[in-house]
């Protein structure tokens, strides 16, 4: 069987990082990229003998073309990529925690629950120029009950990002769902 080869950039815990690798069997991980010498997805890799790279923001993208992955995948990574990586890898994809287009960028559960909102959830984009406003390619949704607070509709919400994310990268590995080059508008 053939693998897509992928990049995974992360900047945290690197729990979706790890999921990942737990659960995705069409994907060979070429490297874990971070703008974070401190992330504990470095830890990770390193228990899982992958390569990685450590680097400024700005020299991401020099690091990942090192790796020539088909697919980038954001785990977590909390930067903002900038136009010359988007418009080098035309096919990147991000998980993001509510149900795009509803509260892009920042502070999805505070948001949410300000609002009173009885659902969230969320969505697998393709990234695009736009913050959070690639293709969608999957959602799903995370009742929100009257007892939650910030810290369990996190805990809600990545429970659920941890089996979707996966799935959707093993789709898309095995060419279930196409690759989309949206990268340029």
């Amino acid at each position: 069987m053939i693998k897509m080869d992928v990049v995974i950039l992360a900047s945290g815990n690197g729990s979706t990082f790890q999921a990942i690798l737990d659960t995705c069997k069409h994907i060979n991980v070429r490297a874990l990229i971070t703008d974070n010498p401190k992330s504990y997805a470095l830890e990770r890799a390193k228990a899982a003998l992958l390569p990685y790279a450590v680097t400024e923001h700005k020299d991401v993208r020099k690091a990942a073309q090192y790796f020539t992955p088909e697919l980038v995948i954001l785990a977590g990574y909390m930067r903002i990529l900038d136009e010359a990586f988007i418009r080098t890898y035309p096919h990147i994809i991000n998980i993001h925690p509510s149900l795009l287009p509803k509260y892009k960028g920042l502070d999805t559960y505070e948001r949410v629950l300000a609002a009173g909102d009885e659902e969230h959830g969320t969505t697998v984009h393709w990234v695009n120029d736009d913050l959070d406003a690639g293709e969608i390619i999957a959602q799903e949704i995370v009742f929100v009950s009257p007892e939650d607070t910030i810290a369990s509709l996190q805990e809600k919400t990545q429970a659920v990002e941890k089996k979707l994310y996966p799935h959707v990268i093993d789709q898309i590995a095995n060419g279930e769902i196409a690759l989309c080059n949206q990268n340029i508008k």
